[in-house]
């Protein structure tokens, strides 16, 4: 049986193998979808994975999004999500942004990990495992971006250090996060 892949928000550029949703009729598109109505499309742990770049920071109902996506999604499958860093200036540029993204923010929904302990909100539920975490630093300039992949190394290893005492120095464009969902 095949798998289901959709990537949310795909805009033009939709995943290869995956579905494209948007609610924007772009070439690629496969369904056209507002997902400030909730994420309804899938039944209950239909989809294997689920990507989205770019998206999260347009929705007002992220949490529950979040908790759709997490109802659609397999046992074990993966959501895979890239989201602006609230540090990067580009981000407060896009008067489009209702949100803002840092470290933690997906912690509200996993087993936690981290020093700092924030509240879950899958209680008595299973919710998502982190698999994967790190910040992203690039730049359109070869040069800039050289040194900003020297800072992604060094800060991976400290994130929290970084959040809480570095991000307004060396702002970081993005987040990449992998979670998994729990049995």
């Amino acid at each position: 049986m095949e798998q289901i892949k959709i990537d949310i928000g795909c805009g033009k550029s939709k995943q290869l193998g995956h579905i494209g949703i948007d609610k924007e009729s772009y070439f690629g598109v496969d369904v056209l979808y507002d997902l400030e109505k909730g994420f309804k499309i899938f039944s209950e742990c239909q989809v294997d994975e689920i990507y989205s770049s770019h998206c999260f920071e347009h929705i007002n109902n992220f949490k529950e999004l979040i908790f759709d996506c997490h109802k659609c999604l397999k046992y074990g499958g993966l959501m895979k999500v890239r989201v602006p860093h609230f540090s990067n200036p580009l981000g407060f540029s896009d008067p489009t942004h209702v949100r803002f993204f840092g470290w933690y923010t997906f912690s509200y929904f996993t087993y936690q990990r981290y020093k700092r302990k924030v509240p879950i909100y899958f209680v008595g539920e299973s919710g998502f495992e982190i698999v994967k975490q790190k910040l992203i630093f690039k730049s359109s300039n070869k040069i800039t971006n050289l040194v900003r992949q020297v800072f992604q190394r060094v800060f991976n290893l400290f994130p929290e250090f970084y959040e809480d005492n570095l991000c307004w120095i060396f702002p970081c464009q993005e987040i990449y996060i992998e979670l998994r969902k729990l049995a």
